[in-house]
């Protein structure tokens, strides 16, 4: 059975850990943006795809220059709906785009929906001047001095200048504030069951379980869309969810009334579906309640029904050998290297990925990790949501002698309901 854990709480968890740094096979944005311009200029649309990719990235949160070149990557590489996607983000932003004209565009343009963004275009450009439109070749930035190129965690440091964006009126997401005040969902009827933090683009990915859907939501929830659905990607009951950020892929685990049980792949910035990978028979039931991502793209799978943990290959989607975790059933994984951490309703377990084995982590005097619902690993510890006897709280665990010891829980906020 998957637990229920409250979203006022996850938000701020996944806040916190929004700021992981992520790695791309190019040094900074300037060189990602460089080499994506140069495959374009060769050609060689999928790797402009790619690299245009990385740059966002790399990039400020929402920045409507590098999403407006993913935006061409994505039409010219053959994917024109990803493309129109991107195109209605940068129009809600308030930023021109001079798609309506470009040759670049022409497949986005042919597309039954452009109308609709076209309207919202026309609507964006209303007292806009020509300097205000975003041009499909802009002369390349400045190069970025050392304090400046790394920007994945969303604000520029203290005292780096600040790029200057041929979009006066388009407004970039601001970075949720450290220690503030704890987000909050709009009254949608929204049933989460699942979320996640994109902190390339800023938004934020949720499995709503009454409507089995995934939304988007942009610029701290005030802006929220349907990302995938079951008609679109092929869902059964949605979940768990985990984000790639290194290579751009949403991963979505989903479950039939019949009880098989399936691997989805997700474009994180369109949802378009990629691929989906049915679990066999023989090794049925599953019920996945996380999934994790190993730094080299590995998913881990934490499920409940028949207590293991399964690990898929992403791209050959065959599952490797599980990990059978005894009588717990995990409601939580994460990855740490070579290791993975399991939570369940007695504990913490550790996955040493390489031979399968498992250690039951020992709590210090004083120290409980009973009722961990959600586990992730930052920093060198391990940050949860904590069921107690009042409700849940937001806590780090402080880990010892190899990994193995629970020295310290430490509270990150007050007990909440």
């Amino acid at each position: 059975m998957l637990l229920a854990v409250p979203l006022p709480l996850v938000l701020p968890f996944v806040l916190l850990l929004s700021g992981m740094p992520q790695t791309t096979g190019c040094a900074d944005l300037t060189s990602c943006r460089e080499a994506a311009l140069e495959a374009a200029s060769r050609k060689n649309y999928e790797s402009f795809h790619d690299l245009a990719w990385r740059a966002v990235q790399r990039g400020r949160p929402n920045d409507p220059e590098l999403m407006y070149l993913l935006a061409r990557a994505q039409s010219l590489s053959g994917r024109p709906g990803d493309a129109l996607v991107m195109l209605r983000r940068l129009a809600s932003m308030g930023a021109v785009a001079e798609a309506r004209e470009h040759e670049d565009f022409a497949r986005v343009r042919a597309l039954s929906g452009w109308s609709d963004v076209e309207a919202l275009l026309l609507s964006a450009a209303e007292g806009r001047t020509a300097e205000a439109v975003i041009r499909a070749d802009p002369p390349p930035p400045a190069r970025a001095a050392p304090a400046e190129k790394e920007a994945t965690a969303g604000a520029p440091k203290a005292g780096a200048p600040v790029a200057r964006s041929t979009v006066p009126a388009a407004r970039a997401a601001a970075a949720p504030a450290r220690g503030g005040e704890a987000l909050r969902l709009p009254a949608l009827g929204i049933d989460g069951v699942a979320l996640a933090y994109d902190s390339a683009s800023q938004r934020f990915v949720l499995a709503d379980r009454r409507a089995n859907k995934l939304i988007v939501a942009d610029d701290v929830f005030s802006h929220v869309n349907d990302l995938a659905g079951p008609a679109s990607a092929g869902f059964g009951t949605v979940t768990a969810l985990a984000i790639d950020g290194r290579r751009g892929d949403l991963w979505v685990t989903s479950n039939a009334a019949d009880g098989a049980a399936s691997i989805h792949k997700l474009q994180l910035v369109s949802g378009r579906a990629l691929s989906r990978r049915d679990i066999p028979a023989d090794l049925l039931p599953a019920l996945f309640s996380d999934i994790a991502v190993t730094d080299g793209g590995t998913l881990l799978l934490a499920d409940s029904a028949s207590s293991r943990l399964l690990r898929m290959n992403p791209a050959s989607g065959a599952l490797e050998r599980e990990i059978r975790l005894g009588a717990a059933a995990p409601s939580s994984v994460t990855a740490a290297g070579d290791v993975a951490y399991i939570a369940h309703d007695a504990g913490l377990t550790r996955a040493d990925l390489r031979t399968g084995r498992l250690t039951e982590i020992r709590a210090a005097p004083d120290v409980t990790l009973e009722g961990l619902q959600r586990i992730r690993w930052y920093g060198g510890s391990l940050i949860a949501i904590q069921r107690t006897e009042t409700g849940a709280r937001l806590v780090r665990i402080l880990l010892g002698r190899g990994g193995t010891v629970a020295s310290s829980v430490e509270s990150l906020d007050d007990d909440r309901t």
